[in-house]
């Protein structure tokens, strides 16, 4: 059970990423971005973005169980704990991927050529100690 446990988390965890992504990608694609500006652009573009996704996350995190009573196990000051770094990686990572990547649509391939060999390696669909 533990291994479905953690292959819903990772699964969880790579939607929130691509999406972040695709939506990135999708804003800035087109826009070389130099890499003496990057971090003055992570930081800036960096806080925009969590400050629109700390709402999203305490309504998923938050609302959602409550709305439908479902068991949420965990303080809420460790979900803020984990949630807040969690988001930072996520932003900062598309950032970078998204000043790598000349077109939009070459994060459709990175989605489409990454995403079985980290299902695999998630354990959901195949036990992790066959990987």
């Amino acid at each position: 059970m533990k291994s479905f446990e953690r292959g819903i988390k990772t699964n969880i965890l790579l939607t929130v990423l691509l999406v972040l992504l695709v939506v990135l990608n999708l804003v800035f694609g087109s826009v070389n971005i130099p890499v003496s500006r990057l971090l003055r652009i992570l930081l800036g573009k960096g806080a925009a973005y969590l400050l629109v996704y700390i709402p999203v996350s305490v309504y998923v995190l938050g609302v959602v169980p409550r709305l439908f009573h479902l068991n949420q196990i965990g303080d809420p000051r460790t979900l803020v704990l984990f949630i807040i770094p969690y988001l930072l990686a996520c932003i900062s990572f598309a950032l970078a991927v998204s000043s790598v990547l000349r077109r939009r649509e070459t994060v459709i391939l990175l989605i489409v050529f990454s995403s079985v060999p980290l299902l695999f390696i998630s354990g959901i669909s195949w036990p992790g100690a066959s990987v």
